[in-house]
Formats: structure tokens, C-alpha cells, sequence
């Protein structure tokens, strides 16, 4: 989404883009104005990547693989090539990790991600992440190199 607001005087906003995706709306505006109408905002856009067909893989699919994974305090997902994807995880504490049932089971998420990206994505990496990362990070969770 792109907006542009003239409000300040000092410092408009012209052709802003937020990173928000939305639609319009179907219905016109029960004002009686005939200009567009916003319709629902659908949130953030995230990044995909692409497989070796070229196909994409929306970059939800990651945060889902994490949902069941409480051990993961933090994820960065990385494609260094179109074969190759780098996982960085910062786990939660490693006592607490190894006092869980369920704790990192590093291969099945390698394996997950490799039938995503299809079977000539051959190469998934996954390291451990330390919190001190987060400095280095642009805020968007994407590094800066």
C-alpha cells in the first residue's frame, strides 16, 4: 500500500509505502463520493522465496513451522542461493530445552523445509542463533549484509 498524506506542512508524506497489503472495497462510499474506497487492510507483506522451478513459497509457511516448536525463541529464515537456505534459531534455554519432551528436532525441520522448496532445494542449514544477533538486524528481522 502506498499513501500519501499532506497533513504536515513540514514534512508530507508522498507516495509512502508502509509495507501494508489491502484491497478495495466493492461497495462505494455511503458518503455519495465517487473516489475509490478502501476496502479491508490484510497486514504485513512478507518475503517468499523461490524454489528451483521458480515457484514461491510464501514466507508464513516458516513462521508456521514454528508454531508447534516451543522451544524456538527466535527464527531467521535465509536463502542464500535458490538451493540453498540457511535456518538461524535461538532456542530457549538449553536446561529448559532439555527438560522438554519435544526438544529441537533440527532434522525434521530441515526436512519440512526441503519439501517445500521442492527436491532441488538440497541444502538446509540449520544453526544456533544468538540473541546478540538481534542488534545487527535491520528490524525487520532480515540482516544487513
Amino acid at each position: 500500500m502506498v499513501v500519501t498524506s499532506l497533513r504536515n506542512r513540514a514534512m508530507p508524506l508522498v507516495r509512502y509505502r508502509i509495507g501494508d497489503e489491502a484491497c478495495w472495497a466493492a461497495e462505494p462510499c455511503p458518503c455519495g463520493r465517487h473516489w475509490p474506497l478502501l476496502g479491508k487492510v490484510a497486514g504485513r507483506v512478507t518475503d517468499s522465496f523461490v524454489t528451483a522451478s521458480g515457484a514461491l513459497v510464501h514466507g508464513a509457511f516458516f513462521t508456521r513451522l514454528f508454531y508447534d516448536r516451543p522451544w524456538v525463541r527466535r527464527f531467521q529464515v535465509v536463502q542464500d542461493e535458490v538451493t540453498s537456505i540457511t535456518v538461524r534459531l535461538a532456542p530457549i534455554d538449553a536446561v529448559e530445552v532439555a527438560q522438554r519432551e519435544h526438544g529441537p528436532d533440527t532434522d525434521a525441520l530441515a526436512h519440512e523445509i526441503q519439501a517445500a522448496m521442492g527436491a532441488r532445494s538440497n541444502r538446509v542449514t540449520v544453526r544456533p542463533w544468538a540473541l546478540t544477533a538481534r542488534s545487527a538486524s535491520n528490524g525487520s528481522g532480515r540482516s544487513p549484509n
